[in-house]
């Protein structure tokens, strides 16, 4: 089983299926008149547990679990990052594992992993977060030498940067205001 303190890595696949089932039921309690710290608590649970899932040198079966993790945790932001994030790792270590000379499987994979990306990003309603993961898998595809891949990520952050454009500074504001009435709030 895993423990809270539990700091290795499992792949035991009932250990990984009976919590991921535990997951769900937290996820499915998600609705639209969940507040933003319960939302946000699921999240940091779930992301916990998918930090301690590892298959070892199975990139592949890695990636498989993070596309079944996309579609179980669809509602909840902050872990489709840490998916998006967590597939640009595995794109990442299998660079390292070819020490950079890709072979045509590696490469496939690696398409694969950024495709992952692409698809997983713009679900992503924060506007810093999306252009946030937009670069960073633009960085992961160019390391990997796909140019095609690196490029586009690069060309839809910057569209995706002019169409809300006018967002961004009102976003900002209320964000700061938020911020300042949540401040003045908790002093009174």
């Amino acid at each position: 089983m895993l423990s809270r303190n539990q700091l290795e890595p499992t792949n035991n696949p009932v250990v990984i299926n009976s919590i991921l089932s535990i997951c769900k039921v937290m996820h499915d309690s998600v609705n639209a008149l969940t507040v933003s710290d319960d939302r946000r608590q699921i999240s940091s649970l779930i992301v916990g547990f998918m930090r301690r899932i590892h298959f070892g040198q199975d990139f592949e079966q890695q990636l498989t679990f993070c596309v079944d993790a996309r579609s179980s945790f669809s509602n909840l932001e902050a872990v489709l990052a840490f998916l998006v994030q967590m597939v640009n790792r595995l794109a990442v270590d299998t660079r390292q594992v070819v020490k950079g000379n890709h072979t045509r499987k590696t490469a496939g994979f690696i398409r694969a992993c950024l495709a992952y990306s692409y698809i997983t990003v713009p679900s992503i309603s924060g506007v810093f977060s999306r252009l946030q993961l937009y670069l960073v898998s633009a960085q992961v595809a160019i390391i990997n030498q796909a140019l095609t891949q690196g490029t586009d990520f690069q060309l839809v952050g910057v569209g995706m940067n002019r169409y809300e454009a006018w967002y961004l500074p009102r976003r900002c504001i209320l964000e700061s205001s938020n911020q300042s009435s949540r401040r003045s709030s908790q002093s009174d």
